[in-house]
């Protein structure tokens, strides 16, 4: 599970704004779209240039974020850790 670092309650809301975004009929194409940009089921690595798999590998590791942020189920389980 990944975390912001932010304070509990402002990592609550700035999930809330992921899923907001993410989890409706636009931001699902959206999504869509990244995944065939950023190496979501390919390897990052396409070149002998260490520079064009380290820009690869940081275009995956957003993609990553943005779907650990607005996962539900990582959301429940935060939000319990507070209760």
């Amino acid at each position: 599970m990944f975390t912001t670092g932010l304070p509990i309650e402002k990592e609550i809301e700035l999930r809330k704004a992921y899923m907001n975004v993410f989890n409706g009929e636009d931001g699902k194409k959206v999504l869509e779209d990244l995944e065939s940009r950023c190496f979501s089921k390919t390897t990052t690595i396409t070149s002998d240039s260490q520079q064009v798999n380290n820009a690869n590998e940081g275009k995956r590791m957003t993609l990553l974020h943005i779907n650990s942020m607005k996962s539900k189920e990582e959301f429940v389980q935060i939000e319990r850790g507070v209760q």
